[in-house]
């Protein structure tokens, strides 16, 4: 971005060239934001003429009659040009304008695109999380009918080596199965859902009972091979 500093270079340097400092000249020489260039131009002609004045005080009599008749002229002269300078520089901001109108226009384009695609996301993220939550839900009952028949799996193989247990002739109670139990099959049901003891086993071996299935319950609790 153009500074105050270089603006007023490049209008010295153009009106020791005998040429009229304006905006497009300025900008032709030293490019950058037109708004800015012409923020420093109108400081710089301000600040010259002040100058000017200040120094045409100083200068002896005739030579200020002749600087005045010069600056006559030249004025009457600056006025046509500044007439059309002033076109020209009006046309530039309003150019500037458009440029900018435009400029906004895109903008509001683009953050109106992000916008809808953002909406887009946010619905696809929204479809995606209910997903997940479906699928976790139906993990959760995928891995209850896997612990499930995990369990049954292992009371069913409890209740088969119960089976063999059973004597011939007689009764065996749920503490005395408990001690003739494999080691691995106590150790098994540490993964069950049910930790095996005495009243655990009592209540299984109840269930299978009243579906006929590998033995059967005597009255005082003890438990036989099924009837024949």
């Amino acid at each position: 971005m153009p500074t105050k500093t270089q603006v007023f270079e490049v209008a010295d340097a153009l009106l020791a060239e005998g040429h009229q400092p304006s905006r497009r000249k300025v900008n032709e020489r030293l490019p950058g934001s037109p708004r800015v260039i012409l923020q420093h131009l109108d400081a710089w002609r301000d600040e010259r003429a002040y100058r000017l004045e200040l120094d045409l005080k100083d200068l002896p009599e005739r030579l200020q009659e002749q600087v005045a008749t010069f600056a006559k002229d030249a004025w009457r002269t600056a006025q046509t040009n500044a007439a059309a300078a002033w076109q020209r520089e009006r046309s530039s901001r309003e150019q500037v304008r458009r440029d900018e109108a435009e400029d906004r226009e895109h903008l509001l384009g683009l953050l109106e695109a992000a916008e809808t695609r953002v909406a887009g996301l946010s619905a696809q993220l929204a479809t995606v999380a209910e997903e997940a939550a479906r699928l976790r839900s139906a993990l959760g009952r995928t891995e209850k009918l896997l612990s499930d028949a995990r369990a049954e799996a292992f009371w069913d193989r409890v209740m088969q080596e119960v089976h063999a247990l059973l004597p011939a002739e007689g009764s065996i109670t749920a503490e005395e199965i408990l001690t003739r139990l494999q080691p691995w099959t106590t150790r098994g049901s540490s993964m069950a859902k049910e930790k095996l003891t005495p009243g655990t086993l009592r209540e299984k071996m109840k269930v299978r009972a009243k579906y006929g299935r590998y033995l059967r319950v005597l009255d005082d609790g003890s438990v036989a091979r099924p009837a024949a």
